[in-house]
């Protein structure tokens, strides 16, 4: 995820030369769309960016939606993900959340206010990045940290797997709530709903070696 490289976001590097060829149609025309996308939202438009400070926690959904897709309607159709996204379509929020990032990289804001409309229209997932946002960028401000920490176990509760994966290393560190690296260790358990070849799991059970293998040497 971004700086202690815990991504949310696993963006898969295709190895190989490329074949020299022009773009077909298709695709000039799907990144056209995205374009006018990114420029809207570098316009910073008011119905997503007016309230793009709130912590997350404040807006945690009482009742969670599914999430049914990443990046795939997006990538697509951006254009209509954004009008959907407008219209309080959480998942089309989430998904262009994700597309911003493949595209434009993790260090730059404006999938952030689309990470967090996700969250207030009920997609977990949306509330987790958001806070690891916050928890990256908290540069010791203990508010944050406690934002953080909140978002991620509430979203743990709910058994988002990141949730549990960042619940776990904030109680290890102590960031945001007392240290506890027995309770992290309970946590980190329940990273792996999706299976040992999530992201989520794999961070998870490193950190559990981790923390073993520092209790051992103490």
């Amino acid at each position: 995820m971004r700086n202690i490289k815990l991504l949310f976001i696993v963006i898969l590097a295709i190895g190989g030369k490329a074949l020299a060829q022009m773009p077909n149609q298709t695709q000039t025309a799907s990144e056209t769309k995205f374009e006018r996308v990114f420029r809207t939202l570098m316009e910073k438009p008011k119905w997503l960016y007016d309230d793009s400070e709130i912590c997350p926690l404040e807006i945690f959904p009482k009742q969670a939606i599914r999430l049914k897709y990443l990046t795939g309607p997006c990538e697509e159709n951006a254009e209509r993900c954004l009008n959907d996204c407008r219209e309080n379509e959480g998942n089309a929020c989430y998904s262009l959340a994700l597309l911003v990032q493949e595209k434009k990289g993790l260090d730059q804001d404006y999938s952030e206010p689309l990470f967090l409309r996700s969250c207030r229209l009920g997609i977990v997932s949306g509330c987790t990045n958001r806070a690891a946002f916050v928890f990256n960028t908290a540069r010791g401000d203990e508010n944050k940290l406690k934002c953080a920490a909140g978002t991620f176990e509430k979203a743990c509760d709910t058994d988002d797997p990141w949730g549990c994966t960042m619940f776990g290393t904030v109680l290890n560190l102590g960031a945001g709530v007392p240290r506890d690296s027995e309770k992290a260790l309970k946590i980190l358990s329940k990273s792996c709903k999706n299976g040992d070849r999530d992201e989520a799991c794999r961070a998870g059970k490193s950190l559990i070696e981790e923390i073993k293998a520092t209790k051992t040497k103490n």
